[in-house]
């Protein structure tokens, strides 16, 4: 289980990607595109800094249940996200 500072973090960022995904015209098309994927709505997966990728993989893979998911990370307060679908590819 995670620490608690590193589930801060996530729910920062996850809550910035929600904000984000509102406002700005890639993150909505991103969101978009994943929930037509998927069928429905789409999951996303927020990456604390320094968090291992392996780690954040399987979690995707967990979370999503085979339908693609959102990995969201944040370098120097800008976020970055990419889909991936749920296998982790």
């Amino acid at each position: 289980m995670a620490s608690v500072e590193v589930m801060k973090e996530r729910a920062r960022i996850a809550g910035r990607f929600n904000l984000s995904a509102r406002r700005n015209p890639v993150h909505r098309a991103l969101v978009a595109l994943a929930a037509q994927k998927a069928g429905g709505e789409c999951q996303m997966v927020p990456v604390a800094p320094g968090e291992d990728e392996v780690e954040v993989l399987r979690r995707a893979r967990k979370v999503a249940g085979g339908k693609p998911v959102i990995i969201v990370t944040e370098t120097d307060r800008e976020l970055h996200a990419r889909l991936v679908n749920g296998e982790g590819n």
